[in-house]
């Protein structure tokens, strides 16, 4: 009998049968780990979590995105647990949709939808390479300048090419960072020939992001014109969406990118007629929500290192039981549903033999 096939399944966290809770952890039943890896011995075994294609009640009016963190616990005793591994929370987490708010004028179709912003009033002096007060920001990154402090001009990337974080006031929400910017990325640092305190800005560019033929859903204030959304719910809710509500489905048929965003037209049938407005609609008042597939399977080494020597002289595990956990944070509303399961295994393929 292959050795893979004597491993235990740790089993279900959440069966999907109901809406998970925001910010609660779910846990698996523990299992004894020492039939892996005896006496401390490392066999390069896995944690593989997996997460069915959640549905949730509702698409969320702002500007939120769910996801759901993974985690490890262990425990010597089977009393007190602790946690040894837990995934991202930010960007790099699995999630269930992004949210882009958006604003038209009067008349037109494309829905204009502008990238976040870091933002900082920072200062430039004469004859100094360095601009204090900057936003946090990465070498290689582009600021931009609301005011032009010669020779630094507006709608213009600087690149950054030295950057030094400054230590935060106790209690303030923000950093800022010294800088060195550049024409070119990894270029000279620009002298300035003036001073001034103009504001810098930095696009996350990489937070908004449509294409061609994507299909997304409208929800927020609803506007009157050519195939537009409607106040009722769309007659073809998506199937990740469980409830009804103010819904609507486009086709992404065009995206022009600048600098400061996105900006896209929609039909409601693919390659259809382009949506047009006769009204403005202003920006924080309607979203497009982008679903992600966020099913599918996560790997996270099994660390076993040996612990403690017993009375008896023998090598043991610094643990001996293990469970995974999964804790999902979403707005108000969403309440996202969905299978999650955590397996201990040999590889990162989930093969069992």
């Amino acid at each position: 009998m292959a050795k893979d096939a004597l491993l235990q399944t740790l089993g279900v966290m959440n069966t999907g049968a109901a809406a998970m809770a925001s910010a609660t952890s779910y846990y698996s039943p523990p299992v004894s780990i020492e039939p892996f890896s005896q006496n401390g011995t490392h066999n390069n075994l896995f944690m593989r979590f997996m997460l069915s294609q959640p549905t949730y009640a509702a698409l969320p009016a702002a500007t939120t995105t769910s996801n759901f963190q993974f985690g490890i616990d262990v425990t010597k005793d089977g009393v007190t647990w602790t946690n040894i591994y837990a995934s991202p929370t930010d960007a790099n987490a699995f999630k269930t949709h992004n949210v882009t708010t958006f604003s038209t004028s009067g008349t037109t179709s494309p829905l204009i939808t502008l990238y976040p912003t870091l933002t900082s009033t920072s200062a430039v002096t004469t004859g100094s390479v360095n601009i204090t007060a900057a936003p946090v920001c990465s070498i290689g990154d582009a600021l931009y300048f609301g005011t032009a402090v010669a020779p630094f001009a507006l709608a213009t990337p600087y690149y950054v090419v030295s950057m030094t974080p400054s230590n935060a006031a106790v209690g303030s929400a923000t950093s800022t960072a010294t800088v060195q910017l550049s024409a070119t990325p990894g270029g000279v640092p620009i002298v300035p020939t003036a001073t001034g305190t103009p504001v810098l800005t930095k696009y996350l560019s990489n937070l908004v992001n449509f294409s061609v033929g994507e299909l997304v859903y409208w929800t927020g204030t609803a506007a009157a014109g050519t195939n537009a959304a409607t106040a009722a719910a769309d007659t073809a809710l998506p199937p990740i969406i469980t409830g009804g509500g103010n819904v609507q489905k486009f086709y992404v048929l065009s995206v022009t990118s600048s600098y400061t965003g996105q900006t896209i037209t929609v039909s409601n049938t693919p390659g259809g007629a382009v949506f047009t407005t006769g009204a403005a609609i202003s920006a924080n008042a309607s979203f497009l929500v982008q679903p992600c597939l966020a099913g599918g399977e996560y790997y996270v080494a099994l660390n076993t290192m040996s612990g403690f020597i017993d009375g008896y002289g023998v090598t043991q595990d610094n643990y001996k039981y293990i469970r995974g956990w999964v804790k999902p944070t979403f707005p108000s509303g969403v309440n996202p549903s969905a299978l999650v399961r955590c397996d201990v295994v040999p590889g990162r393929d989930g093969a069992y033999s």
